[in-house]
């Protein structure tokens, strides 16, 4: 259920970001692949507005928000999640334009 609760929180935060994207540009994609040791990766690609690049390392700090609406809790719990399963969660501008959130877990316990 909490992972549930992150992807559909990534997804949202993706949405968002594409809100002001003309409707012919925006686009989201999600993948999902098997890591090499096991595990899993997930990443969600939107064509949005991006990080704010002077803040990027702040986008994970609790209450820390770029939106009109919102209480910035949302990157600082998913973060909270992924590390409670053993992953990691992380953001990146793309070269053009939005950015790529990843969040890869080690393979399930025998």
């Amino acid at each position: 259920m909490q992972l549930q609760q992150t992807l559909l929180n990534l997804l949202v935060n993706a949405m968002d970001a594409t809100e002001n994207v003309p409707p012919a540009r925006r686009a989201i994609s999600i993948s999902t692949a098997t890591t090499n040791d096991g595990g899993v990766e997930v990443k969600i690609y939107d064509r949005g507005t991006g990080l704010p690049p002077s803040r990027e390392h702040e986008v994970f700090q609790p209450f820390f928000t770029t939106k009109k609406r919102s209480l910035g809790l949302g990157l600082s719990i998913c973060t909270s999640i992924v590390k409670l399963h053993g992953g990691t969660l992380s953001l990146q501008n793309n070269v053009r334009e939005g950015e790529n959130a990843v969040f890869r877990l080690p393979p399930p316990l025998d």
